[in-house]
């Protein structure tokens, strides 16, 4: 089970994971769709999850997502997949 950091936009969420209390961006078609920060929800089918966890010299990964547009996240995923 996750809960709502930040909802990015209709498909992207930033979520912490409650079981082990770490941050995840997690990216689908309608994830982020009508929730609201502190929704707790389950991870639906066909998401894809990217950890937040390396620390570089422009800052935390945490840090730098926030600054991204999320079209652009939603098309790294595509590129991705």
């Amino acid at each position: 089970m996750y809960r709502v950091s930040k909802v990015l936009n209709n498909n992207g969420v930033i979520a912490i994971d409650m079981d082990e209390n770490k941050e995840y961006v997690i990216l689908g078609k309608g994830v982020g769709f009508g929730k609201k920060v502190s929704q707790r929800f389950d991870k639906p089918e066909g998401c894809t999850t990217y950890r937040l966890e390396q620390e570089t010299e422009r800052g935390s990964a945490k840090e730098l997502v926030k600054g991204i547009e999320p079209e652009y996240l939603e098309i790294a995923d595509a590129i991705l997949t």
